[in-house]
């Protein structure tokens, strides 16, 4: 619920569980990750993404991007179906 942006208290309130026992234990997860990561030793794409957008009054289309956050600009775009074939051209 964390990594989706949902604040703590919204967790407590979903979850029954107290904010401060949520906080621990994203903290004790946390010290398991390194300060920073190297972009050389993980993969190019870093993030796949849709937005969905209508042309007209019905025709949807969708626009699928690949980024990668260590490095400027969009890595991969295609505009299509929301579809397993549009993914593949990604």
């Amino acid at each position: 619920m964390s990594v989706n942006s949902m604040g703590f208290r919204g967790i407590e309130r979903e979850t029954d569980i107290y904010h401060t026992t949520v906080i621990d234990w994203v903290k004790q997860v946390g010290a398991n990750f390194p300060d920073s990561y190297d972009p050389d030793k993980f993969t190019e794409v870093s993030e796949l993404d849709r937005l969905q957008t209508l042309v007209g009054s019905k025709y949807k289309i969708w626009i699928w991007t690949a980024v990668n956050h260590f490095k400027p600009g969009i890595l991969s775009w295609v505009i299509g179906y929301h579809s397993a074939d549009t993914f593949k051209l990604l």
